[in-house]
């Protein structure tokens, strides 16, 4: 028959748990840190001097409400509080979640549609599915905001974190239907792929750039996302954190860079810029032409005149 745990085995227990969650936050932040400062050179060029539009606004919000957020959860889980210091920190994380988490979605959700030509009916049928998906987030999010009292009984002061019952995280919920969504979104991407009728070259090249994406991004994201249900489900209740920050932080990336992809592959480039002001001062030297022409006809002739 195995001794029972003492006091000293739960702190130490409790105390290493405690790390294990705090040094991938602080890690998955510099990871955050250092991808804006790879691609500033790119965003300036292809999103900070564009117009605006929705596309914009979503990649703003995907890139720049972690960056702004996460220090606040950062905060809530490497300091030690009191437990009624952590109430207000406990909210503000959960609720922090629900942009972490949507943004990227809406997304994939936009480009979808997007590429597949604005469809009336995809629009509704991917509004449908994001809908429910932002349902069930707002539910996880909302869904018992207590603090875990556990490690205050022994601790007096540790991180903030809420508490998770029946081995059963309520953010599994929309990391399973972010599965069932970014699926249906894939599926309908690579129907349009080889269903489509011919485009130009420029929207040929689209579809290809976004089905490439979807062929090496999605089995990354696919495989993240298995893995955080997979914890978020099972009493290893030292890594559910772990996963779903890296889930938060894989997300916003891989949807900043499906922007900033397409969007260089929409720019014009200086030679594209070039031939069309060149068919433009054919199409105005036609019209010049053709202007010169009939003024010629409609002057008489002197030898008409003397007659």
């Amino acid at each position: 028959m195995s001794a029972l745990p003492t006091v000293a085995d739960i702190i130490t227990l409790t105390v290493s748990r405690t790390i294990i969650t705090r040094y991938p936050v602080v890690a998955c932040y510099a990871v955050l840190s250092y991808e804006f400062f790879l691609v500033l050179d790119q965003e300036y060029r292809l999103i900070y001097r564009s117009r605006w539009t929705l596309l914009k606004c979503l990649y703003l919000a995907c890139r720049f409400i972690p960056l702004i957020l996460w220090p606040v959860n950062m905060y809530s889980f490497m300091n030690d509080h009191t437990l009624p210091e952590c109430m207000p920190l406990v909210v503000f994380g959960s609720l922090s979640y629900i942009p972490l988490l949507a943004i990227p979605q809406c997304i994939y959700v936009f480009r979808a549609w997007s590429i597949t030509g604005r469809k009336r009916s995809i629009f509704c049928f991917l509004g449908l599915c994001l809908g429910g998906y932002l349902g069930v987030l707002i539910w996880a999010a909302t869904d018992n905001l207590t603090v875990s009292r556990g490690a205050f009984t022994l601790l007096k002061k540790t991180g903030c974190y809420r508490p998770t019952y029946d081995n059963y995280n309520a953010f599994a919920r929309p990391i399973f239907a972010a599965i069932a969504l970014d699926s249906v979104v894939a599926t309908v991407l690579i129907i349009h792929h080889y269903f489509t009728t011919r485009r130009s070259a420029v929207q040929g090249r689209l579809v290809r750039l976004v089905f490439n994406q979807d062929t090496f991004f999605f089995p990354i994201i696919l495989v993240l996302n298995v893995i955080t249900s997979v914890i978020l489900t099972r009493p290893v209740r030292y890594l559910d954190r772990t996963a779903l920050v890296a889930v938060i932080v894989m997300s916003n990336i891989i949807a900043c860079r499906f922007i900033l992809q397409i969007r260089e592959l929409t720019r014009p480039t200086e030679l594209s810029v070039l031939r069309q002001m060149s068919l433009q001062v054919r199409k105005d030297l036609g019209r010049v032409q053709t202007v010169l022409s009939e003024i010629g006809d409609e002057t008489p002739s002197p030898l008409s005149s003397a007659c």
